[in-house]
């Protein structure tokens, strides 16, 4: 038995070989794998391919499985002919797939064999788990295990609507997630469970009720909060008068935050720098630095990049850290956020928000804080170096954006250019 790369639809996969009594087995791990370089010669993944232990493991058990099901088949009948349909069928009646199993023991499964996936996106892999995390969630909601029987497009409706709620933890019920998701954020959730049910569609463990095909969930484009020049040196400027009394956690998350209001980086760039991203340029007689980032939104074969070159508030603050940010999660970093601007009472103006469920539109009015986030730091970027008059061009490159149309939303509410050929009829 040996392993290669087989390319199937012009993707490259691990694949298993075994060739026996005039017979040839082909069993395809679904492990992407780019090219040969990445393994050594007994077909594992060698140490400096990312996750290569857990990919090892993972294919060590499938080889294992395989093994047994070959020699369930050749104890059966030493003479038979061996081909992908007996091995699989075999597979399927071995003990470690017929064993009764509940939704996260199915979903662990699942998790299994995304990961293997060696080009799969790291937000990607995040998604994943936060799904597990409230498919948890919601078994400690209704008291009791999923079973696998019950994911029907009633399950689903549930699912959402439970999804739409605050989760309050009390002393009987510890939650995982903080729920009153928005809709956006629900359709990537139920994309994902969509997936997974596929999954255990196309394994034989469970049939999809097409029914959930018909679920719609009205996504939205969410409103453009930003922070002015004005607004953005208040901010500065409070935060170093109140510096003593933030804990390192806070004080890491308003230090990344002023960072990324100077660069426009989307959160998951922003917690990945390392001192790689930044190079020393000679501008003006002085040494500055340039940040250089291949995005993490990009798929491998699509990938752009963001060069920003840094002012001095950013260079100080990136040097401080030592060229990376130890933030824990987007979510976190967006609660501790607010309760900071709150507890400081920053940005109390009030601002027009548009709460979207998954059926309604809620219009409601808030405290502009309330609307923060970390993606505020990427729209205040675009829009400052706009009210600038930067080229669109030069905002592209900083922003790693390939389409003018991604931008035309901040163009045409900020973007005040067109004045000076207007005013010239």
């Amino acid at each position: 038995m040996y392993s290669k790369i087989k390319t199937y639809s012009k993707k490259n996969y691990l694949v298993i070989y075994f060739k026996k009594n005039g017979g040839l087995v082909r069993y395809n791990t679904y492990m992407r794998v780019s090219n040969r370089k990445l393994l050594t010669k007994d077909g594992l993944f060698k140490e400096n391919v990312p996750n290569s232990k857990e990919h090892n493991k993972n294919l060590m058990e499938i080889k294992s499985i395989v093994d047994q099901a070959i020699g369930n088949l050749l104890s059966k009948n030493p003479n038979t002919k061996l081909d992908n349909k007996k091995v699989k069928d075999e597979i399927k009646n071995i003990k470690y797939y017929a064993e009764n199993k509940d939704l996260i023991g199915y979903y662990d499964d699942f998790l299994k064999y995304k990961f293997n996936q060696i080009q799969l996106k790291e937000q990607s892999r995040k998604d994943y788990i936060t799904l597990k995390n409230s498919l948890i969630d919601f078994e400690t909601y209704l008291e009791e295990s999923i079973q696998i029987e019950n994911l029907n497009y009633d399950f689903v409706q549930d699912f959402i609507k439970f999804m739409e709620i605050p989760h309050i933890s009390t002393s009987q019920k510890k939650y995982k997630t903080w729920g009153e998701l928005s809709a956006n954020t629900i359709k990537k959730r139920i994309d994902n469970l969509k997936e997974f049910l596929h999954f255990l569609d196309d394994n034989k463990i469970h049939q999809f009720d097409v029914k959930i095909n018909q679920i719609k969930i009205n996504t939205y484009e969410t409103p453009i909060i930003t922070l002015d020049k004005d607004e953005i040196n208040t901010l500065k400027k409070v935060i170093q008068e109140k510096n003593g009394v933030l804990d390192d956690t806070e004080k890491t998350v308003m230090d990344s935050f002023i960072f990324n209001l100077n660069t426009g980086l989307r959160y998951s760039d922003l917690a990945s720098l390392d001192k790689l991203n930044f190079q020393s340029v000679e501008y003006n007689g002085k040494k500055r630095l340039k940040l250089t980032k291949i995005l993490n939104k990009n798929s491998v074969r699509n990938r752009s990049k963001a060069v920003v070159s840094l002012n001095q508030d950013a260079e100080e603050i990136i040097r401080k850290y030592n060229y990376h940010f130890p933030l824990k999660s987007n979510q976190e970093f967006n609660r501790t956020l607010k309760s900071i601007l709150s507890r400081f009472d920053l940005f109390s103006e009030e601002v027009h928000h548009i709460k979207m469920k998954t059926q309604t539109n809620i219009k409601q009015t808030v405290l502009k804080r309330q609307a923060i986030s970390s993606h505020t730091c990427r729209r205040s970027f675009i829009t400052n170096l706009l009210k600038e008059g930067t080229p669109i061009s030069s905002i592209m490159g900083m922003t790693g954006h390939k389409k003018l149309d991604t931008l035309r939303k901040y163009i045409d509410k900020f973007s005040t250019q067109d004045f000076q050929y207007t005013d010239k009829l």
